[in-house]
């Protein structure tokens, strides 16, 4: 087998209030999701009463799919994706994007930073260039 063994999941499982982000990895191990996929799931798409999840997004195939959720990470994911939290991880992304427009970040820069794509924008797309000092500079405009 590759990956975690066995052994060490228990491991895990005995470290989980002692390690940051340890129930990460253990909902990693039990649902197949990728990390950024694990990030990018909204708590409405979370529905633990029916023991499953809706996210994905590498792939075509992957793209809104159902994630059954082992009863053994019920807890950890409830604790991950309460309803009563008032911020998730995705929330930084949109304060980080408002954030920058706010502080005047030029929007080039935004969308390099972001990963956003430029293909819409030929002009900017093809001729704008932005080095890592612009960028630097913008960023701590926030």
């Amino acid at each position: 087998m590759t990956g975690i063994p066995n052994e060490e999941i228990k491991t895990l499982w005995s470290k989980l209030y002692e390690i940051n982000n340890v129930d990460i990895i253990l909902i990693m191990i039990y649902t197949g999701l990728r990390p950024t996929e694990l990030l990018e799931i909204q708590t409405e798409n979370v529905h633990l009463d029916e023991k499953y999840m809706v996210g994905g997004m590498k792939t075509e195939a992957g793209k809104d799919r159902i994630i059954p959720l082992n009863d053994k990470i019920i807890p950890l994911v409830k604790n991950r994706y309460d309803a009563n939290k008032k911020y998730l991880p995705h929330d930084g992304r949109h304060t980080f994007a408002s954030l920058m427009d706010s502080a005047g970040a030029n929007d080039v820069c935004i969308k390099l930073i972001m990963g956003h794509s430029m293909k819409n924008d030929t002009t900017k797309g093809t001729y704008t260039h932005k080095t890592l000092e612009e960028l630097l500079t913008e960023v701590n405009k926030i």
